[in-house]
């Protein structure tokens, strides 16, 4: 897609002076970074998908992801 650069999540931080979680996404092949912020929940979510831990059940963007799989379809 002419325009659009693919970004990858890089991690999770805080803001200092909101104490708010950002998630940064850093596009690839360069070294530039999208900072959003976003909420303590989200944060967390995004936070156990990346270090690979597992839950009781499946969360929301799991069962989304499995649905585009099946429609064989990317995000």
């Amino acid at each position: 897609m002419e325009g659009f650069e693919k970004v990858t999540v890089y991690g999770v931080s805080f803001d200092v002076a909101s104490k708010q979680p950002i998630v940064l996404l850093k596009v690839e092949g360069r070294n530039r970074f999208l900072p959003i912020w976003i909420g303590h929940p989200e944060a967390a979510a995004i936070l156990m998908k990346l270090q690979g831990a597992s839950t009781p059940r499946p969360m929301t963007h799991d069962l989304l992801n499995d649905l585009l799989g099946e429609l064989d379809v990317t995000c």
